[in-house]
């Protein structure tokens, strides 16, 4: 039998691979190639006889794609190649299944069982933030723990003197050390420092203004007429330090709270030296919220996952009010002073409730480094408003205690997802 009638018993061959199907033919025109082995033999067994282990590919090759003076190789009678080694293709060794295309991905011949199946939550690599029964907060990881304190953001230098003859609180403000810095350049600031009396916060007074310093120095006094008529136990002194262009509220660096039972009526100056903290207020314990920040560049979406909260206080003290103590996480996004978007969550039912959910919010990477999250847990009121339980603000300062990261700072810098407590506060 003639080599061209070998060929179309061959197979006409596919237009989408080189390798030629057993059904059909190639045509008189084209010409093929045969993968020899490793060996250099110069002759194979008819590629179209069954072989248990191995057996040779056949592929086509386009007559365009050879030259006039390589033409296909010469068959005998028995389908075995007379070509010389000089003119044979180049070897490649190619072993396969008989039943299996050389050109489809061969399945795994075992299935290998992962160590952590799909779906399975490692907890050694979320790290959380717990309290103690000593005040601090211990982060646990894998491989052990670190003691971290409540978040501070600086400290203020000050001395208090009571006037009797004018009846006058007189406040010497000396000067605010390690304010934090925002953004990843520790970005500095103008600051000025707010003071007045708890809690009906009256008799506001002003510091100058300090510009472009994390440690203003002021040396400058600040005094109150004081009410000797109230009780003093029930009053306190509240000094507050602001960015000089967001004097929201909100966007408060952080407060100092000083009882008058703490003070000196007797004329002298005390001077007190306090951490700076984000509570304005002179409250009770309020709860803990625990909960999950991240920020994807990228996409420009804020995350913020309401997990649970922990011993809510609402005006019920009674246990079995406690329990069926109706509230919501409400998250507000606001850059600069004003208020962006606001979502909460559903309400849940209990001291501790578990809410478990996500809350995205759309943050252009350029308005970061002056955006902030307030986060308050509302009581639900049926017949009447809702009442706030507390609240927690995170940002847009990126370090707490020194040098420390913040929660909000782990989430700009390291671009991960981590979990922690943060005590609420009014």
């Amino acid at each position: 039998m003639s080599s061209n009638e070998d060929i179309k018993k061959m197979g006409q061959c596919c237009c989408c691979c080189y390798y030629i199907p057993r059904h059909q033919a190639l045509s008189e025109t084209d010409s093929f190639a045969t993968l020899t082995s490793s060996t250099g033999s110069n002759t194979q067994k008819n590629p179209l006889s069954d072989t248990k282990k191995s057996e040779r590919v056949w592929f086509w090759v386009s007559k365009a794609d050879t030259t006039e003076d390589k033409k296909a190789p010469p068959t005998s009678e028995s389908g075995e190649s007379t070509t010389s080694q000089e003119d044979a293709v180049p070897a490649i060794t190619l072993t396969h299944s008989p039943n299996i295309s050389p050109l489809m991905d061969r399945r795994r011949s075992s299935f290998v069982t992962p160590q952590f199946p799909l779906g399975t939550l490692r907890p050694e690599l979320y790290p959380s933030d717990d309290v103690k029964s000593d005040g601090k907060r211990s982060k646990s990881f894998s491989g052990g723990s670190i003691d971290e304190f409540t978040e501070t953001y600086g400290s203020m230098t000050f001395a208090i003197r009571y006037s009797k003859a004018s009846h006058r609180m007189v406040v010497h403000l000396q000067q605010v050390s390690d304010l934090p810095a925002k953004g990843h350049g520790d970005t500095a600031y103008d600051t000025v420092v707010s003071a007045c009396i708890l809690p009906d916060e009256k008799f506001t007074s002003e510091s100058s203004v300090v510009h472009k310093t994390l440690s203003p120095q002021y040396d400058e006094e600040i005094d109150f007429p004081l009410d000797m008529k109230k009780s003093l136990e029930k009053q306190a002194l509240r000094m507050s330090v602001y960015d000089a262009v967001r004097r929201h509220k909100y966007n408060v660096v952080g407060h100092v709270i000083v009882p008058f039972t703490q003070c000196d009526f007797g004329g002298h100056p005390k001077t007190f030296k306090k951490a700076i903290k984000k509570r304005s207020m002179i409250t009770q314990h309020l709860g803990r919220l625990m909960l999950t920040l991240a920020y994807l560049p990228s996409n420009e979406r804020l995350s913020v996952v309401i997990l649970r909260a922990n011993g809510l206080q609402g005006k019920e003290k009674e246990s079995k009010e406690l329990q069926s103590l109706e509230t919501y996480v409400k998250v507000s996004l606001m850059v600069g002073e004003n208020k962006v978007k606001s979502r909460h969550t559903n309400v849940s039912t209990g001291a501790s409730p578990i809410f478990t959910e996500s809350l995205t919010f759309v943050v252009p990477s350029e308005y970061i480094s002056d955006a902030c999250l307030v986060i308050q847990v509302l009581q639900k009121g049926h017949f009447k408003r809702d009442d706030t339980i507390g609240r927690l603000i995170l940002g847009p300062y990126m370090y707490t205690d020194g040098r420390n990261l913040s929660h909000w700072g782990r989430m700009v810098s390291h671009r991960e997802a981590t979990k922690k407590w943060h005590d609420l506060y009014l």
